[in-house]
């Protein structure tokens, strides 16, 4: 997974043990010859204009193996992480949680991702206060429902899953449901 930035200032390449382990990824900048690594990061892209390299962050494979072996239900196995790392100005911003994501090949600055939905909360137990506040939320959560006359959609492999448009230079962006 070697890569070179269309401006050619950058190259980045991933390292995988041979038997057994954590990939690290390496940036290199041309310019000044200094290196960058990231740990456990896989399927690193450059966007079109080279400013920015966006990769997918996976979990600590002990980490993983530590929880199936505890017979851990895949749902609540850590999830991967997005990450974009901005060229100019050498900062890291991560999303948990990723699913997949895509860079346009000849087109700059946006990037299009989808997340696991959270899972919520688990209900507090013995404790009068959040009984009261539960049969509120219920309460309203029914009355929403019945105004509408639908149950809400859940995101799952049958309804799909929000697709999340970023555009990178600025931060601003944009959710398509399901």
């Amino acid at each position: 997974q070697q890569r070179i930035s269309n401006d050619g200032k950058w190259t980045c390449w991933l390292q995988t043990p041979v038997t057994e382990g954590d990939s690290r990824l390496y940036l290199c900048n041309s310019a000044d010859n200094t290196r960058i690594t990231f740990d456990r990061s896989v399927e690193a892209k450059f966007t079109d204009d080279s400013q920015w390299l966006i990769f997918r962050v996976k979990p600590a494979l002990d980490t993983l193996k530590s929880l199936r072996r505890k017979k851990t239900k895949e749902d609540d196995l850590p999830k991967d992480t997005l990450a974009i790392y901005d060229l100019k100005r050498g900062q890291l911003t991560k999303f948990p949680r990723l699913k997949t994501f895509v860079v346009p090949e000849k087109w700059s600055g946006w990037l299009f991702s989808q997340f696991e939905p959270e899972k919520p909360a688990p209900a507090p137990k013995d404790t009068a206060v959040a009984k009261q506040d539960s049969t509120k939320a219920a309460t309203t959560s029914k009355a929403t429902a019945a105004k509408s006359g639908k149950k809400p959609k859940k995101e799952d492999k049958e309804n799909g899953y929000r697709l999340i448009l970023r555009h990178l230079e600025s931060g601003i962006q944009d959710t398509i449901a399901y």
